[in-house]
């Protein structure tokens, strides 16, 4: 009797064991996403102005270490880079910069990356990213700070 309780239990932690441990979730591959942003100006005059944007993500493994992320939406493309955090998360390092041009607006801004997380979860991938902004729109430099939520779920 002793053997077979001393099996079970056994059997039973190694069980829960098992449960326990994650595995790292991959999310690289094809997705769509729809970005809701904030775009606060600070410079020529405080204006906020919040609005929603579509388009496809493609993530792949770095050669150094993580992934790189590129957004395309309308023609523009912004390339940034992540690390792993955690099993299913990712953190963005800051500094990263990225640039967007609008003929309509004549705008032409530089968008650096204060800060940036990711979290993974089966097939879809959600982002909260915070930008610096710096540019010139119509002809007048213009600064400000964006924040974006972006969800983007895989093809």
């Amino acid at each position: 009797m002793k053997t077979l309780v001393v099996g079970m239990v056994a059997a039973l932690t190694s069980a829960a064991l098992a449960d326990t441990k994650t595995e790292d979730a991959d999310p690289t591959g094809s997705y769509s996403y729809t970005a809701n942003f904030t775009v606060s100006l600070t410079s020529p005059q405080k204006q906020t102005v919040t609005d929603t944007d579509e388009g496809t993500l493609t993530v792949t493994a770095s050669k150094k270490s993580g992934f790189v992320l590129t957004f395309t939406a309308k023609g523009e493309t912004c390339q940034v880079t992540a690390q792993r955090a955690g099993a299913h998360g990712l953190k963005f390092p800051a500094g990263q910069t990225c640039s967007q041009q609008d003929s309509a607006s004549k705008s032409d801004f530089t968008l650096t990356l204060a800060s940036g997380t990711g979290t993974l979860h089966n097939d879809s991938l959600t982002m909260n990213l915070a930008w610096k902004l710096s540019g010139s729109m119509a002809g007048v430099s213009v600064a400000g700070r964006a924040t974006e939520t972006v969800q983007a779920e895989q093809k």
